[in-house]
């Protein structure tokens, strides 16, 4: 057992190491372990962080083929835990919110495209937002500036949980398309 588990990582560091991130296969695994094993339904909050696609965007840059590749690989990998959350029952009570960490653009180090992050140009503020669930029709559009923020206020106020005053961040408009 002992000699699988150093394999593993041993694994995990060569494919790090060359730009080839997989964590997130492993985290998709577990979530839905815990979430198959879990023999209570009052789960009131899941957070998953999945990283691979902002390695890609780092090491590749973003927009390139490896970093797309990576995308589509991710959108199955979410496929994958909603169908989950389905069989479990949880579908029709669950919020899921989707969204970037950050922005990017490319810049060409040593003949290499490489992803760049931090700034303040609207390629790196600006953030990927998708929400479904309870109460969001299909083909709403949210409409204003977006940032990290609302993601904590949309999760707060579906979970009933009081916004202080001084958060000062408000719920986006939401149209439909």
């Amino acid at each position: 057992m002992k000699n699988e588990s150093e394999s593993r990582k041993r694994e995990l560091k060569s494919r790090y190491e060359n730009k080839n991130s997989c964590f997130d296969e492993d985290v998709v695994n577990k979530v839905n372990e815990f979430i198959r094993g879990c023999e209570s339904n009052e789960i009131k909050f899941l957070f998953i962080h999945l990283t691979d696609c902002d390695e890609h965007g780092h090491n590749y840059g973003y927009g390139t083929k490896q970093y797309l590749k990576q995308i589509q690989s991710l959108d199955k990998q979410i496929g994958i835990i909603m169908r989950t959350i389905k069989e479990k029952g949880w579908i029709e009570d669950s919020l899921v919110i989707m969204t970037t960490d950050h922005g990017g653009v490319n810049k060409i180090k040593d003949g290499t495209t490489i992803g760049v992050q931090g700034g303040n140009s609207e390629d790196k503020i600006n953030v990927f937002l998708s929400v479904c669930g309870p109460g969001i029709l299909a083909a709403s559009k949210i409409e204003g500036d977006l940032s990290n923020l609302v993601c904590a206020l949309i999760a707060l106020s579906a979970l009933g949980i009081e916004v202080l005053k001084y958060f000062d961040i408000k719920l986006p408009q939401i149209s439909l398309a």
